[in-house]
């Protein structure tokens, strides 16, 4: 096994905050980065990749692909793997089965790129992902208990998941060795959550009701899981410093707090940020031009815009030896019965309320007020100075109660100006995929301008009994010869094969919630939106920009009191 002979990187310029790089011993020659998790982690439907040929920043993984672990190959002895499937070779995406593009190269190039003139040592990355689909945490961790369970059914792996970072380890170590080359671990990378986010802790038992005691628990369970494999790992490199460890958080409200409460309490934990900005795999196509991915994963865009993320706060904390929390809110305040003050960390001012980039979430942006037995309409929610938003009610507060602010947690629905005059006599086949189409009298394509610049979004018919419900999930606006307004979809996405009738009111929906809230980091992307099937961003730089974490139950104060 000989390590790969060094070539010369084409480094693309991009736009930085300024950085008083200093030269730093501790960097080595190749420095791993250590992905672990579920679905997400692993690019389940982010297909078809869009990093599918070296890109000459130099970085690597092993020759096996990005995922190391595979059903059905080893999965509990990974020392026994083939060794050539462990030589280096220049990181790409690598597709298996439904899995593909993964935070790898948005990860590695963009950090490659930023901290060139870190040190005069020509340095690489390697990347490696080590987990599956549907998996908990407790499936994933050192111990691993209802893994090994007879409860758990097929669903057991009997620690191979944590064993097979341990090789993955002990096998780059070796390389480099051979090679004259110094080896560490950089970073420890997780994405994982979704899982877990129903109050579920093993296969077999009752999710747990209570909400506060299972987010203490999954805080438990991933703080345990951060110094074990910093332990175990740091035994293997002989490293002296901690290796830190960095995570997304996952949608929902519940196990997204907890991540980021298991960050305030360990200095050496991390959370990038949120990803419901990023387009969803129900764009990607999965098997070929028949399926498409699930809305809960992300598209081969969305998993390498979200490396670029995590390069980001990478860089800040391992090479800028800078502080990181992400856009997240510091406390609210009752300006008056009517007017609310949310303060927020920022990291690059100024808050902006963007309703560009994503569809405009309510009269609230995303926010919502409420106590524990109503909820209030927010009128308008607008940015005051550089790191506050006031939201404004349409009733006053009542002193009795007290009211929590929460953000992110509802999704755009925006009622239609026109009915439908037409439905699709019969359907059209594009490359053997049948279609519905849905007409709606003159042009009123700006109405899904906003929503369809990401990609595909939800038509869903009103006003009707819920047995009649129709949903389809919409691929393409377009004007006809008679200026009307078309919207077609897939068939066999329609709900129930249930069609749309003429006359019908209708709305459009985004899937998941999301908020409109972000700063203005100035930091550029070094990739582009690459897939053309879908949205209108081809070609445009992901925008960096910190996205507010989304967030529930936070009490307003009056004062500094709570109400």
């Amino acid at each position: 096994m000989n390590i790969i002979k060094w070539t010369l990187i084409n480094v693309c310029s991009i736009v930085m905050v300024a950085c008083n790089f200093t030269e730093d011993q501790d960097i080595s020659d190749v420095n791993h980065i250590i992905l672990v998790g579920q679905s997400l982690g692993a690019a389940e439907h982010s297909l078809p990749i869009v990093t599918d040929s070296p890109t000459g920043y130099g970085n690597l993984r092993f020759k096996i692909g990005t995922h190391t672990w595979k059903r059905g190959y080893l999965e509990n002895q990974p020392e026994r793997r083939d060794s050539t499937l462990f030589a280096f070779v220049p990181l790409t995406a690598v597709e298996r089965g439904h899995e593909g593009e993964t935070i790898g190269n948005g990860l590695c190039d963009h950090l490659k790129s930023s901290t060139s003139g870190f040190t005069k040592k020509d340095f690489r990355f390697l990347f490696s992902f080590t987990g599956e689909g549907s998996r908990l945490i407790r499936e994933l961790d050192k111990v691993h208990d209802d893994a090994k369970d007879p409860r758990a059914a097929d669903r057991q792996n009997k620690g191979g998941y944590y064993a097979t970072i341990l090789d993955d380890v002990k096998r780059a170590k070796l390389i480099c060795d051979t090679s004259h080359k110094t080896y560490s671990v950089m970073a420890i990378t997780w994405m994982q959550g979704e899982s877990n986010r129903f109050g579920h802790i093993t296969r077999w038992d009752k999710p747990l009701e209570n909400k506060k005691d299972f987010m203490e628990l999954y805080i438990k369970d991933l703080i345990q899981l951060k110094n074990d494999l910093q332990k175990d790992i740091r035994a293997l490199t002989l490293q002296k410093k901690s290796i830190p460890f960095f995570t997304y958080q996952t949608a929902g409200a519940n196990i997204g707090t907890a991540q980021l409460m298991a960050c305030d309490r360990e200095k050496d934990m991390y959370m990038v940020g949120t990803t419901y900005m990023m387009p969803s795999a129900r764009n990607s196509r999965v098997w070929g031009t028949q399926e498409h991915g699930e809305p809960i994963h992300l598209s081969a865009d969305g998993e390498r815009w979200l490396g670029e993320m995590f390069a980001k706060v990478l860089r800040k904390v391992i090479f800028e030896k800078k502080e990181w929390t992400p856009l997240r809110p510091l406390n609210a305040t009752l300006k008056d019965p009517q007017h609310i003050i949310v303060k927020f960390n920022v990291p690059e001012p100024p808050l902006t309320l963007d309703t560009l980039f994503l569809p405009k979430q309510g009269s609230g942006c995303g926010f919502s007020v409420y106590s524990k037995t109503k909820a209030l309409n927010v009128v308008k929610a607008s940015v005051i100075g550089q790191d506050a938003v006031e939201l404004v009610l349409g009733e006053a507060l009542e002193d009795a109660d007290s009211y929590f602010v929460s953000y992110g947690l509802d999704t755009y629905s925006r009622d239609l100006s026109g009915k439908i005059i037409a439905v699709g006599a019969k359907d059209s086949v594009i490359n053997g995929v049948p279609y519905i189409s849905v007409e709606f009298a003159g042009d009123i394509t700006g109405e899904f301008k906003i929503i369809s610049a990401e990609g595909s979004f939800m038509l869903v018919n009103k006003n009707i009994e819920y047995s009649d419900l129709t949903t389809a999930i919409i691929r393409k606006v377009f004007l006809n010869k008679n200026g009307n307004t078309v919207v077609i979809g897939e068939r066999k996405e329609l709900r129930n094969n249930r069609p749309f009738k003429v006359g019908q009111n209708c709305y459009v929906q985004r899937e998941y919630g999301y908020g409109n809230l972000r700063d203005n980091d100035p930091e550029k992307s070094i990739f582009t939106f690459a897939d053309k099937q879908y949205g209108n961003r081809q070609g445009q730089h992901y925008p960096l920009y910190n996205w507010c974490i989304v967030f529930d139950d936070l009490i307003i104060t009056k004062k500094g009191v709570k109400q």
